[in-house]
């Protein structure tokens, strides 16, 4: 698991982290508060010895640390969150934004 990582609101974020053994119980938590399972705002999937929290459709307040733990395993790994809901589901990038047309920039 990479120890940091970016997105653009609206977009899905996808944390996985491979473990040791498959079956493990693991929790997530989210600035050390742990999430809870089915979280209208996340969700878990579990397959074999990969284990994956989903963030769809982020926002800002969905930016913080994330840390998984399970078994003898735990990893960290700082999400922030950046850009413009607007442009982002537009397609357009940060170097991109120059040329939008609802652009505030002069």
């Amino acid at each position: 698991m990479q120890s940091n990582a970016e997105a653009f609101p609206g977009e899905t974020v996808a944390i996985t982290a491979e473990l040791p053994e498959p079956g493990l119980e693991v929790i997530w938590l989210k600035d050390n508060v742990q999430l809870s399972v089915g979280d209208a705002r996340c969700e878990t999937v579990n397959r074999d010895c990969s284990y994956q929290l989903l963030i769809p459709d982020v926002i800002v307040e969905d930016g913080g640390t994330y840390k998984v733990q399970g078994g003898d395993y735990e990893a960290t790994i700082q999400l922030n969150i950046c850009g413009e809901w607007q442009n982002n589901r537009r397609g357009l990038s940060k170097k991109d934004r120059s040329s939008d047309p609802e652009s505030n920039q002069a």
